[in-house]
């Protein structure tokens, strides 16, 4: 038995006919673009494969679904309709043409994702990233993307030059509603365009349940935007079970909320456009993808040499924007998170023209304060939604100063400045509007923005 699959340890695997397996590599220039949807996968081949080998297996197994040919199966046939090999390289870099016909439009976003992610399951690769997604227009057109996109959202509050400014509201437990709405309170009229749910604030037992919250912080954003005159919003999270959540988000926007967040990593993609098409354009839609990182999160030692399996940010964004998510969580610069330089292709999945369909606006949330703002500024423009929170309510002096600091930097700072201009402008407006201590007191220093 010396040879033999399970003598050396080796997983036993179906044969590839070889032919087959040749049959299967091409190049783009050789295929209709509109007939396939492209996948870039980074593979690192199982023990006892090639790369090509474990690509050809890929492929097969995600669209035929069987390594051996059944007897029922034309050899013609199943060619046209396997995964298609167009490059690879020895950086481990695979791109798969997948038919069209693999995903009709009854079947939707969710069994595109089926697809893509389907040859992770079997042994024939021992780390599995997709990279990238690129789509033929035929197939985005079935799709109305965004309703209100990146457009829509600034002319809700008619801000078309700046970064849009929100309060999260957390936590969920251990603080009373009128302690919570009290800070609120004071962030809007210092400035906040919003407040909004934070992440895991769904529909808790006690003061901040959906009932009872819902309308005490709608009737708040009304009141400020009467008071102060400018446009004021309340966002509910709704971010549960698809039928669920387009229950809850009906309830709210009846209540009078301004935009409802989801998840597209526990909801699935298909549990956004539940929601999105339940809506039907009464208010924008925003998506996380909180958990995510389960699957997108890169290495921690950012070497190309150690690669995770799972998928990048960019595909959950494209396809949370073409599924009508109007704005998405991208990532933060220069805070706590993990993706702290997944901002640039996330953001421009977003953004980028994608045949019709709306630009959606990138969401810069978390350890958001005066001393990293620039980095988000710097790094994803001033069409963004910012929703800092320890940064306005632990500011010296109070959430209102803190607020206020955050809208004098957010109509001040510019993207294309250098990095000696928006220290000056940084500096120059903290002394302004005397909070030069709170830069001190969140950690301020230009001296690190070279490392991020």
């Amino acid at each position: 038995m010396v040879g033999c699959a399970w003598a050396s340890g080796l997983p036993m695997r179906s044969p590839v006919h070889e032919d087959e397996r040749k049959a299967l590599l091409t190049s783009r220039e050789a295929l209709k673009p509109d007939s396939y949807f492209f996948v870039k996968y980074r593979l690192t081949p199982a023990e006892g494969l090639s790369l090509e080998e474990a690509a050809a297996r890929v492929s097969i197994v995600s669209t035929l679904r069987t390594m051996r040919r059944l007897t029922y199966e034309a050899v013609r046939a199943r060619i046209q309709n396997a995964g298609l090999i167009t490059s690879l390289d020895n950086s481990g870099y695979v791109e798969v043409a997948f038919p069209l016909a693999q995903c009709s439009e009854r079947e939707g976003l969710t069994h595109l994702l089926l697809l893509i992610t389907a040859g992770a399951e079997y042994n024939y690769t021992r780390t599995f990233w997709i990279e990238s997604l690129e789509l033929p227009e035929n197939f985005v057109r079935r799709y109305k993307g965004p309703r209100f996109g990146k457009s829509g959202i600034q002319d809700v509050f008619k801000a078309s030059s700046r970064p849009i400014l929100g309060l999260v509201i957390k936590p969920r437990t251990g603080v009373g509603l009128n302690q919570i709405l009290n800070v609120c309170d004071e962030a809007l009229r210092g400035g906040a365009d919003f407040i909004v749910d934070d992440l895991l604030l769904i529909d808790p037992d006690g003061e901040l349940s959906f009932e009872n919250r819902v309308k005490p912080f709608v009737a708040l954003a009304k009141s400020v935007s009467n008071a102060t005159k400018q446009e004021k919003k309340y966002f509910v999270n709704v971010g549960i079970a698809s039928h669920k959540a387009a229950e809850y988000a009906l309830s709210g926007v009846a209540s009078g909320v301004g935009a409802v967040l989801v998840n597209a990593f526990t909801m699935g993609i298909g549990g956004v456009e539940h929601v999105v098409e339940s809506l039907n354009g009464a208010v924008p839609v925003i998506a996380t993808n909180m958990g995510s990182g389960i699957m997108t999160r890169g290495s921690l030692l950012g070497s190309a040499a150690v690669f995770p399996t799972g998928m990048s940010e960019a595909v959950v964004a494209k396809l949370s924007r073409i599924a009508g998510a109007d704005a998405a969580h991208t990532g933060t610069s220069a805070s706590e998170c993990y993706g702290e330089d997944a901002w640039g292709p996330p953001a421009r999945a977003l953004l980028h023209q994608l045949f019709d369909l709306r630009p959606a606006m990138p969401v810069a949330e978390g350890d958001l304060t005066v001393a990293n703002f620039w980095h988000n500024v710097r790094s994803l423009g001033r069409d963004i939604l910012v929703e800092p929170t320890s940064g306005i309510v632990d500011f010296p002096g109070g959430p209102r100063k803190g607020a206020a600091a955050f809208r004098q930097l957010a109509e001040s700072l510019d993207p294309e400045m250098d990095a000696e201009t928006a220290d000056k402008t940084i500096r120059q407006i903290a002394k302004k509007h005397s909070f030069s201590e709170a830069l001190t007191f969140f950690g301020y220093n230009p001296r690190e923005w070279s490392k991020t």
